[in-house]
């Protein structure tokens, strides 16, 4: 029987939080009704899971240097990363580019957009503007269109882009955000009350991660106690410091994964722990004596 649900997210980006919210939410709406991932071919999440990514700017170029230098390891992340997709998601489509979509999207009864920065266009647009996939401008007007705690990060809509936003997003039947600037923003735009609502890594029990988490192989060295210490923020300066704070106030060694600073874990007392996938990074949550992080993911 053919998927009755197509789920558009941020699925194949080398993000833990972008990949685990996308396995959480499929889990449960697969216990709806049978439905799979639309594997969207996003140009701006394709440039992102290359191995070496040189992109313009200062900034690109350095982190383009650091992946030179660093192949081997990167690429043992992004196979883990492919190999949980294939292995956890409850199914995805052929892959499909943005011409693709309207006829792919003709095969479903209902369609759902959601969750982590799928409406942020500097995560997911080319040259920062707005992708329409996000906003279903594929769906027919037949089908149910869904938002389940869509994302726009601290993206704040330009004039244009609601000119283009708000009439795709009248034709959705149901609309939920994950952020209160969402909620300010398309409530300003004349769409009726928008829910605030949970991450979907935040749908599962802790249970369902731990089992996930027990497949993975243990990756802390040494087997001694340590805090975990994820930051996704760029600032370096001020993640240093607080690696500095934690390691006085808590005198456990410490493993700092930072992917926007990729160099933080520099210090006598801290382990460097490489080619983390999405099922070694549940492990070392579950298993840190403590864990702390600017990013809500890691309260699984």
């Amino acid at each position: 029987m053919p998927p009755r649900l197509g789920l558009l997210t941020v699925h194949d980006a080398p993000s833990y939080g972008g990949v685990l919210q996308a396995y959480a939410l499929s889990r449960v709406l697969g216990e709806i009704m049978q439905s799979e991932i639309i594997d969207y071919d996003n140009p701006r999440i394709r440039r992102e899971g290359r191995v070496v990514r040189f992109t313009p700017g200062a900034r690109g170029v350095a982190r383009g240097g650091f992946d030179v230098f660093n192949v081997s390891r990167r690429k043992r992340m992004l196979d883990r990363f492919e190999s949980f997709r294939e292995t956890h998601y409850t199914g995805r489509s052929a892959r499909v580019g943005r011409q693709e979509l309207a006829e792919l999207g003709k095969g479903y009864q209902a369609l759902v957009v959601g969750s982590d920065q799928v409406w942020n266009p500097e995560c997911v647009g080319r040259s920062g503007r707005l992708d329409p996939s996000y906003f279903l401008d594929f769906g027919a007007m037949d089908q149910r269109l869904t938002a389940y705690a869509a994302s726009c990060g601290d993206h704040r809509f330009t004039v244009g882009e609601v000119e283009v936003v708000a009439p795709l997003l009248e034709r959705f039947s149901a609309i939920s955000v994950r952020e209160e600037v969402a909620r300010e923003q398309l409530e300003g735009m004349g769409l009726g009350t928008i829910p605030v609502v949970p991450d979907p890594t935040l749908l599962l029990e802790r249970a369902q991660w731990s089992r996930l988490a027990r497949l993975a192989e243990p990756v802390a060295p040494g087997g001694l106690p340590y805090v975990l210490c994820y930051i996704m923020g760029s600032g370096r300066a001020k993640a240093s410091r607080l690696t500095n704070v934690l390691r006085r106030d808590f005198g456990s060694d410490m493993i700092v994964i930072s992917p926007n600073n990729p160099t933080i874990w520099k210090g006598p007392w801290t382990n460097r722990v490489t080619g983390v996938g999405p099922l070694e990074m549940l492990r070392l949550i579950r298993d840190a004596s403590i864990v702390v992080s600017d990013s809500f993911h890691v309260t699984l």
